[in-house]
């Protein structure tokens, strides 16, 4: 059974997930897959997606693909979105953005994460047809203006070559940014590249084609994770058009050393009591969240099955646990996120094996208890939404409901802009990173 939340009382639960419900006439996205999405305190921001388009003689249309007859943006773009939409989670309303300065048009199966709570960087990707236009570029959007701006150097000689389908993660301590992976459409890589954010350089830590006589490296692959843990990259599943590769053995690369080491890891014994083998089954287009020591796994396919379950990998000791819960819907080519405070946001993905639908629900769950000052927050903003659903009252806004309940604006530093009050500054980097020559 489903672990749901209950949504006329407020009640939290760690590892529960909670569809959130949108109100009739309500915009929002289009159902769509090859997205990323990116979460601060307070929102997610959506970039991109695919949608496959139907004949115009198949009973597949729906009410959907009408009205996006009738969108000049996506008609411009179509199968893709070339949209940045932001969710509220103060309103549970989504907005699509406005779109200035130049942003990428690799718009599925690019890599995305978040910078001081502030900047969406955007890397990689592919057009339409898949893998005839790929990229490298690393794109950034300032979330308060929504400018874009390309930050890399077409001619930096030791960038990645243009794919699709790879892999990134931050080093917010060092301002380090990792890609590993990814494919052209016809040749797979596993190759680890560094992108400083302070010199806006790439460094190339290891290339197949270099080190091709090495006795240890793990399969080429792409729609993988990867992991920073301890100056290591953990590389979790992924596969190839044909293949998915094993999670019970984990390929880890050695920063300081460059070198790729394999990690074998420990099996759920409740699982296997169950069924299986202890460990998840081999997959791809998954998603990974990394939380402190753990890695939370879900969703994905091994080509013929699409997976609903949700794992925890001990990053320490290399357990898997299977948690008691799963996502509403099985998944994949979906894209997960997690706030500063925990909250995990689950967004769009394909929902069955004829790869022609997709959905644009979006679930939650928190990943760790937070504060009780959020948690006192989360439930006002439970009531507020409950009791005007039940009213029917939508149009008074939810900041202006905040203000006449006299809710302390210091209760929620993070939400503080949609209360009348002055913002407090926003947390920053370890590091000096080059702001300058991001967008203003």
């Amino acid at each position: 059974m489903h672990a749901m939340i209950d949504t006329n009382m407020y009640s939290f639960q760690a590892f529960c997930f909670h569809k959130m419900q949108y109100k009739d006439g309500q915009t929002v996205p289009t159902a769509r897959s090859g997205h990323r999405i990116v979460s601060t305190h307070s929102d997610v921001y959506s970039y991109g997606g695919y949608k496959p388009v139907m004949d115009e003689d198949s009973d597949e249309d729906s009410d959907e693909d009408m009205e996006l007859e009738s969108d000049d943006q996506w008609l411009a773009t179509k199968p893709l979105f070339k949209e940045l939409w932001r969710f509220s989670y103060v309103t549970r309303q989504w907005t699509r953005q406005p779109l200035r300065g130049v942003p990428p048009p690799e718009l599925a199966s690019h890599c995305a994460t978040l910078l001081d709570n502030k900047y969406l960087l955007v890397f990689g990707g592919t057009s339409f047809p898949f893998g005839e236009t790929s990229s490298n570029r690393l794109s950034v959007c300032n979330l308060t203006t929504n400018e874009w701006k390309c930050i890399t150097n077409s001619d930096d000689n030791e960038a990645p070559i243009e794919m699709y389908g790879q892999a990134l993660t931050i080093d917010r301590t060092s301002a380090h940014i990792y890609v590993c992976g990814g494919t052209t459409g016809h040749q797979y890589a596993i190759d680890v590249h560094r992108f400083d954010l302070q010199t806006h350089l790439w460094h190339c830590l290891y290339s197949r084609d270099i080190n091709f006589f090495e006795d240890l490296f793990p399969e080429s692959r792409y729609r993988h994770a990867i992991v920073l843990h301890k100056n290591k990259l953990y590389v979790i599943g992924g596969g190839t058009s044909f293949q998915c590769f094993s999670l019970s053995t984990i390929p880890v690369f050695d920063i300081d050393l460059r070198k790729w080491v394999s990690i074998e890891t420990r099996s759920d014994l409740n699982a296997m009591i169950d069924e299986g083998d202890g460990y998840p089954k081999s997959r791809r287009c998954h998603d990974c969240i990394h939380i402190d020591d753990f890695v939370y796994l879900l969703g994905g396919t091994d080509n013929e099955m699409i997976f609903d379950d949700f794992w925890r990998l001990d990053l320490n000791v290399m357990q898997w646990t299977r948690l008691n819960a799963r996502i509403p819907r099985a998944l994949y080519f979906h894209s997960s996120s997690v706030s500063p405070t925990g909250r995990l946001s689950v967004f769009g993905g394909v929902v069955n094996t004829n790869h022609i639908e997709r959905t644009n629900e979006l679930f939650t769950a928190w990943l760790k208890i937070p504060t009780l000052k959020e948690m006192a927050f989360d439930a006002v903003l439970h009531y507020i939404h409950r009791n005007r659903n039940e009213t029917k009252d939508n149009v008074k806004p939810i900041d202006e409901i905040l203000f006449d309940l006299q809710i302390p604006a210091n209760l929620r530093p993070e939400y503080s802009h949609r209360i009348p009050t002055q913002q407090p500054p926003q947390p920053t980097l370890n590091c000096t990173v080059s702001l300058t020559r991001l967008p203003a």
